[in-house]
Parts: C-alpha cells; structure tokens; sequence
C-alpha cells in the first residue's frame, strides 16, 4: 500500500486500499455499510443534485470506507480527522480539500476477512448508527465542496431515489453471487436496505439542525499551539521503548 508514496517521481501523497469482502466462514458477501447504503447513497444524490465534482470523486473509490490508507507526512500534517464513523468520508473529503485527485492512488490488497457487524434495532445501533454518521459526513462535504444543502422536497426524492437504487443493487448482488456461486440472502439485504431508507429523513434533518462537527485538530494547528510536542513525543515513546527492553531482557 505504502509503495505509490515510496517513489517520488510518481507524485503520489494518498493511497486508497479496496479489497473483496467475503466472509470466510460462510463465503457470503460482506461489506453492506458500502454496497448497500454508501453506494445507492452516493448514486441517488447525483441524480438530485447532479454530477458535481465531489460526488464524482467519492464514487471514483473502488471502496471508500476501507480503513486501509497510507499518506505522506507533508499531508498528514494538515488533515483534520472526524471522530465517528464517518471517518473515512471524512478523511476523503479531507485529501479531497488539500491534494489534487492526480496525487491519488488506489491498491488491490486482495481478499479481507471482513468482520460481520450487525444492523442495529435503531440508529443508534449497529450498522444503522455507522450509517446515519456516514451520512452526515457525506452532506458535510457537499457543503464544503459543492455548496449543496438538501431541501424538503429534495429529501422526500432522496427517499424514493434511494430506495429504487437500493433495490437494484440487491437484485445485481444476487446475480453476482449466482454467478459465483456465493449464498446469498435477498431478502435480508432487501430489509437491510428498507431500515437504510428510514434512516434518511430523520438524520439528515439532524445534520441541518446542527452541521458542524467535532474534528480532531491537524498536526499542524496542535504544533502552533505546543511546538514542542513532536520532541515530548519522541521523548516519551524512547522512555516506552528502553523501559519494555528492560521488561524483555528481566523476563528472559
């Protein structure tokens, strides 16, 4: 993942991991924050609000809620990081802001044991609270990047929209794992995908109530404050290394 960043003369400051997500117990599909929710999401609002630039970029990700990323230090320094699940969207509105999309790799790494999360019996559970915090991620960045803010009628057609697209993602999913010969379960992912659609409405009329959010500072804003906290760092973590060296050569 770190090898488009270790040759500078491709120019490469962010590296975007996808992968297949099977389960290795059950060989099913997994991964349906992303083929569920994440992909009709971003499918709907461009028919709404058009191909702007952001949305273009999101849906260019073969996985954009891969936690996998490697980034140069001249980028790390000045990214600021959300602080819920909607910190992959987050992050890539982030690069998006700061790196032209000519300086963005993306690397196969193959095949992910993917740990199976449940749905959640509301949106503060499960699958369906990483959903709602995604979504507001999402519509942050159409603010930052595009100027878009969801009216009521436009989110009455999200509604619809979403829901159409969802379904025929469901009906494609089952397609490819018949042709794989995967199990899979239509009907669980067609309720997956109703309990999605209800979440649309109540938590984007949440976000507009209260867009901003909390980040986690860049590197550079927290060293304008402690310049000197990089050096206490290294400090400290040498402390931590000597200290467990001792630990190690006692027990021996």
């Amino acid at each position: 993942m770190i090898l488009p960043l270790l040759d500078e003369s491709y120019g490469i400051s962010y590296v975007k991991a996808f992968y297949s997500r099977l389960s290795l117990e059950t060989n099913q599909l997994q991964g349906r924050a992303t083929r569920l929710f994440v992909g009709p999401l971003l499918a709907s609002l461009e028919q709404l609000v058009g191909k702007g630039p952001f949305l273009q970029y999101l849906q260019s990700f073969r996985y954009p809620l891969a936690g996998e990323f490697a980034f140069t230090k001249d980028l790390a320094m000045n990214l600021r990081i959300p602080c819920d699940w909607g910190l992959e969207i987050g992050l890539l509105s982030e690069v998006y802001r700061n790196v032209r999309t000519s300086k963005i790799a993306q690397v196969d790494l193959g095949l992910f044991d993917h740990k199976h999360k449940n749905i959640g019996d509301s949106s503060k559970e499960g699958l369906q609270k990483m959903c709602t915090e995604i979504l507001s991620s999402v519509l942050r960045g159409l603010m930052e990047h595009q100027a878009e803010t969801l009216t009521s009628t436009q989110l009455a057609t999200l509604e619809v929209l979403y829901k159409r697209v969802g379904e025929d993602r469901v009906k494609q999913f089952g397609l490819d794992s018949a042709v794989n010969q995967l199990p899979y379960d239509r009907h669980e992912e067609e309720l997956s995908v109703q309990k999605f659609a209800k979440l649309l409405r109540p938590a984007t009329e949440d976000y507009l109530a209260c867009p901003t959010t909390q980040q986690l500072p860049s590197w550079s804003r927290v060293l304008s404050c402690e310049n000197k906290l990089q050096e206490d760092l290294a400090i400290a973590g040498s402390k931590d290394i000597k200290t467990s060296e001792k630990e190690l050569i006692k027990n021996f």
